[in-house]
């Protein structure tokens, strides 16, 4: 049953699009670190990774002392079981040996081979254990962002890392942000309003769309970047001027 029924008309409205940005000058800068180690056992894979995170602190505060806040997740751990060395060399070599009955085998190099490699496959292969931990680091000097990546990748090759330049009052220039857009949405209501005869009444309905900071953290595809010792210059990783935007959606009633 709808609102027709009971002789109610739809309130009329009108809904518009309006957004804001403003470009500054990151102040700040965070760093989000992913640790990846293995290990023959799961225990011997959370210490190696507890390790590692304790020298990135070490490296972070020695390079930047109290210029930095550095938060801890926790360590997940899970098992990896290795695939079968002749299943990944020799794909279907295996069940068409197993399968060959003849007494007079035309490829007898074939068959000892596999037949050497069976006795190694029968016993139970070694289980590996990786585990994943990540760090957060909030830096409040942009001009030490090489020298802290620097002395992360010293720590190891296994470290992953994504940059992201911003201003500490970010969440203040989002408030700005939004006012303004809301405020662009009344403009554009009343002009089109105004253009049928009609006036726009307060607001019914807002949604914010979306908000963003440009460019995005840098890195790969996947928000990070694997680093090795040397491979990293300074250029990528000095402050940019970062353009933040906001987009909101407003209906408003047309009178």
């Amino acid at each position: 049953m709808t609102s027709v029924a009971f002789g109610f008309r739809p309130q009329e409205g009108i809904t518009v699009v309006g957004e804001a940005s403003r470009e500054t000058t990151p102040d700040a800068v965070v760093l989000f670190l992913e640790i990846h180690t293995a290990g023959p056992g799961a225990t011997h894979a959370f210490q190696e990774n507890t390790v590692k995170a304790k020298q990135i602190s070490q490296a972070v505060n020695t390079v930047a002392p109290g210029r930095n806040d550095i938060q801890t997740g926790g360590i997940a751990v899970w098992p990896i079981p290795p695939a079968p060395l002749l299943s990944i060399l020799m794909p279907g070599l295996l069940p068409s040996l197993t399968a060959y009955n003849s007494p007079a085998p035309p490829l007898p190099m074939m068959s000892s081979m596999a037949s050497s490699m069976m006795p190694a496959m029968t016993e139970p292969m070694p289980m590996v254990y990786e585990a994943v931990s990540s760090i957060k680091v909030e830096l409040r000097d942009t001009n030490r962002v090489g020298e802290v990546v620097d002395a992360v990748s010293k720590v190891g090759s296994n470290v992953v890392v994504g940059i992201r330049f911003l201003a500490q009052e970010e969440e203040a220039v989002h408030r700005s942000l939004l006012e303004e857009a809301v405020k662009e949405t009344r403009q554009i209501a009343d002009s089109l309003a105004a253009a049928v005869g009609k006036t726009a009444g307060n607001p019914i309905a807002i949604n914010e769309e979306d908000f963003g900071a440009y460019p995005p953290q840098w890195g790969n595809e996947n928000g990070g970047r694997r680093l090795s010792t040397g491979s990293l210059g300074r250029p990528p990783l000095a402050p940019q001027p970062v353009t933040y935007s906001a987009r909101v959606s407003v209906t408003y009633p047309i009178q």
